[in-house]
């Protein structure tokens, strides 16, 4: 069995594998091949000079149990290491302890850098939460400052000056969703500030069509229980014209939990337990 990579032309061989959008050219397909046929396929993304990601891993039944996945990670990892990254990085739904991809990780090296619940919620019912939401008079005076739109760019210049106000805050006056710094690259986010312009909640997510995918989420003083959910409402009305679609996103903690029912109704369900792991090359 050799491992290599798919040239750009060759990735049609996989399209009954692997869905479509990740036969784009910014990913890596690497390939487990035996006698002309493919036995397993790895899907590798290189969004930062630090950490790459495997969005996608799959092994034949025929091809499994005889280090398959093993031998295309290690191939992955010296692509990284030839790139200068330090770790590859894959997240997945655990539905049991011995889920395959909760048995691989481990066995291949990988370490947990966070778990969480994952939470979801229909766009018909967070709209339904919005209707039914306390009076706006009741939220701090901050709201009256408009909230608008954030770019990547802006969200590059701000994330400095978000970590030094979480730093100056009592973490009671802190309501977030950890992030991975170098990793955001969504397309719909949105930040309010308040009447000195100071920034105290925003909310980055990525559109993947029929989800909404919460990347992080941060709500600052005043009042930073309160700034998550006006965050989140106005993230539900700008979707209220689409057809039905989730909206999901990671907890950490328990009090993001609070968060979920002030924000999205008690519609908002668990869905799963979250895992992130990580390896080291």
């Amino acid at each position: 069995m050799t491992i290599s990579t798919l040239a750009k032309e060759q990735k049609d061989l996989l399209t009954d594998i692997v869905p479509a959008d990740l036969l784009t050219d910014e990913y890596i397909a690497i390939c487990a091949i035996n006698k002309e046929q493919i036995m397993g396929c790895l899907i590798l993304s290189m969004p930062s000079a630090r950490i790459c990601d495997i969005p996608f891993i799959y092994v034949v039944p025929a091809a499994r149990k005889r280090k398959t996945a093993r031998k295309m990670l290690e191939y992955a990892a010296s692509i990284a290491r030839a790139e200068g990254v330090s770790g590859i990085s894959m997240n997945y739904i655990e539905e049991a302890e011995d889920d395959l991809l909760t048995v691989f990780s481990k066995a291949v090296g990988f370490i947990e850098v966070n778990s969480s619940n994952l939470y979801e919620a229909g766009l018909a019912e967070a709209l339904d939460s919005v209707s039914n939401a306390r009076p706006m008079k009741k939220l701090p005076p901050a709201v009256s400052t408009p909230i608008a739109e954030m770019t990547n760019r802006m969200w590059n210049e701000l994330r400095d000056e978000i970590d030094a106000l979480k730093a100056s805050a009592d973490e009671n006056d802190v309501y977030d969703i950890p992030y991975p710094k170098d990793y955001y690259d969504g397309n719909l986010s949105f930040i309010a500030r308040d009447v000195a312009g100071i920034p105290w909640g925003l909310v980055l997510c990525r559109d993947l069509g029929d989800c909404i995918n919460i990347e992080y989420l941060c709500s600052l003083k005043p009042k930073a229980h309160l700034a998550a959910p006006v965050l989140l409402r106005e993230l539900s009305q700008r979707l209220s014209g689409r057809e039905e679609t989730t909206i999901r996103f990671h907890a950490y903690n328990p009090k993001i939990d609070k968060l979920v029912s002030m924000s999205l109704g008690e519609s908002a369900k668990v869905a799963g337990r979250f895992a992130s792991v990580l390896y080291h090359v």
